[in-house]
């Protein structure tokens, strides 16, 4: 789902997800670009049900969707690592 001020609840598909944002199927519905939504969402294999939200910039946008960039997201990585200590998936 996500929070979109013009128009309130928009169910989505979220597609392509990375550490840096997500592409979103919105049915046609478009949403305009550099306005920031909530977006909320379970992992599929997640068997508590519990809801992630999180706060996105629409980076792009069309008829079949928008592309998302989270805002001030941070990995739970351990240790207190950053990313960098990890491999891309490039590599």
């Amino acid at each position: 789902m996500i929070q979109y001020a013009p128009l309130g609840l928009v169910s989505a598909v979220s597609k392509n997800i990375s550490c840096l944002g997500m592409y979103v199927q919105t049915n046609s519905i478009i949403l305009s670009c550099e306005e920031n939504v909530d977006i909320s969402f379970r992992y599929p294999d997640n068997e508590n049900g519990q809801h992630f939200t999180l706060e996105a910039e629409i980076i792009h946008s069309g008829i079949h969707g928008a592309g998302l960039h989270f805002v001030d997201f941070q990995l739970g990585l351990p240790s207190g690592r950053s990313a960098e200590h990890y491999p891309s998936p490039e590599d």
